[in-house]
This record gives structure tokens, sequence and C-alpha cells, in this order.
């Protein structure tokens, strides 16, 4: 009786063994599997304006009829041209009312990259913590123009002179370092980083 007993638990026990290393060999596979064959996943920062819309600015603002009328000329200028600088201050002296919308034309993909860089570079004179953070947007998008992110970094360099954001700004800039997929752009954020 003994012996039939014994006989009758092995191939359970055999089953149970076999169950159990595969599962160890399955998890083992699986593991090996998420860590090799999984491809680099760039980090993009949400693609959304950081300035609240005011309901007060319509298209029938004065500041956002002056916004419009620039950004047509820009549009219709001839690509060799240079933007006219008076364009620029005329622009800038209305940017505080028309952030959003200035903002919202930066990320549209559609828009002229040449448009879009010159909005950087309006939005570039307000050196606060809002402006810095949709810098850092709009760069760290791989997917972007190349222009448009180089002129985001040219302004994200301006932020390193400024004390109250310079440890921030290079700890942000070293994250993205990690995450950066183009070899130049790395080089690029390298050569932008403080040497100390």
């Amino acid at each position: 009786m003994g012996m039939v007993y014994r006989l009758k638990i092995w191939p359970m026990v055999g089953i149970l063994v076999f169950f159990f290393m595969g599962a160890l060999l399955r998890l083992d596979i699986r593991t090996q599997v998420a860590t090799e064959n999984v491809p680099f996943q760039p980090r993009f920062l949400a693609r959304v304006p950081v300035h609240p819309q005011d309901p007060e600015i319509t298209e029938d603002h004065p500041s956002y009829r002056e916004m419009s009328f620039i950004l047509d000329q820009i549009r219709s200028l001839e690509s060799t041209r240079p933007i006219p600088v008076e364009w620029k201050i005329r622009l800038q002296k209305v940017a505080v009312f028309v952030l959003h919308p200035l903002e919202l034309m930066v990320l549209d993909v559609g828009e002229p990259s040449r448009v879009r860089c010159f909005l950087l570079e309006v939005l570039t004179q307000f050196q606060e913590e809002a402006v810095r953070q949709f810098l850092f947007r709009i760069f760290s998008d791989s997917r972007d123009d190349s222009d448009v992110r180089e002129k985001a970094l040219e302004s994200i360099r301006l932020y390193l002179q400024l004390p109250a954001y310079r440890d921030r700004t290079v700890q942000e800039l070293l994250s993205l370092l990690s995450f950066e997929t183009d070899f130049i752009f790395r080089e690029k954020i390298r050569n932008v980083l403080p040497g100390d």
C-alpha cells in the first residue's frame, strides 16, 4: 500500500516541478525581452500653453489684431528677406496681452518654422518660470522642427545666466540629455551646460 501511494505522488510532484520551472523560465525570458528589445522611449513634455487664456482677448481686441497683422506680414515675407526689427518691437509691446495665442502658434507645427522661431524670440523677453517651462516643452519634443528646437535651446541658455533659474535649468537639461535621441542635440545640450 505504501509503495502504491508513493508511485501516485511522484507524477504529481513531477508535474508541479515542471510547471514551477516553466514559470521561472518564462519569467526569465520575459525579463530579458523587456530589457533587451524595448526601444529607447524619448521623453515628451506636454505640448500645451503655460499661460491661461484670457476671455477678454478675442479676435477683436487691439492687441490680437496687432499680433495677427504682424504675423500675416511675416508669413507673406520672402524667406530670404530678414524680418524687420520694428515688427519684433511692435509685437513685444502687445505680447503680454496675447501670451496664450502666441504659445498656441508656437506649438502649431503647421505654422512656418520661421514664424515659430520669431515668436520664441518674442516670448523670451518674459524671463519668468512659465516661459522657461514652455521653452523646455518645445525643446524636449524631438519630433519637432530642428530650427524651432534650436531656437528654444538658445532661449533656455539665457536662464542659465539668471541665478534664480540656474540650478533648475541645469537639472532639467541634464534630465533631457539622458532622454535625447538625436546625437546632434545631445552635443548641443552638452555645449550649453556650464562646465563647473
